[in-house]
């Protein structure tokens, strides 16, 4: 036998986990250019090294959060639909 349960989904909760999910993801890149800061300061990297790979990351960052920004402004404004079971 093969059973499913079909719940209602609360927009603001999904949208929240989203939101955590984001800010994880951005925190790790944050993380890779406090790395780079680092190895520029203790001189094992030239400034121009740094400048490159520090813009790389931060292109990673937008890019990242213009992806985030479309799956919020869908989950905000789509239309509600009725439910295939229930109420």
């Amino acid at each position: 036998s093969f059973g499913f349960k079909i719940d209602k989904a609360d927009i603001n909760k999904l949208k929240a986990g989203k939101v955590f999910e984001l800010k994880r993801k951005i925190k790790g890149y944050k993380e890779q250019i406090s790395v780079l800061r680092s190895r520029y300061i203790k001189g094992l990297i030239n400034e121009e090294t740094y400048e490159e790979k520090a813009t790389k990351i931060g292109t990673k960052i937008e890019e990242l959060a213009k992806k985030y920004q479309i799956k919020f402004d869908k989950a905000m404004y789509s239309k509600p639909k009725k439910p295939l079971f229930g109420n």
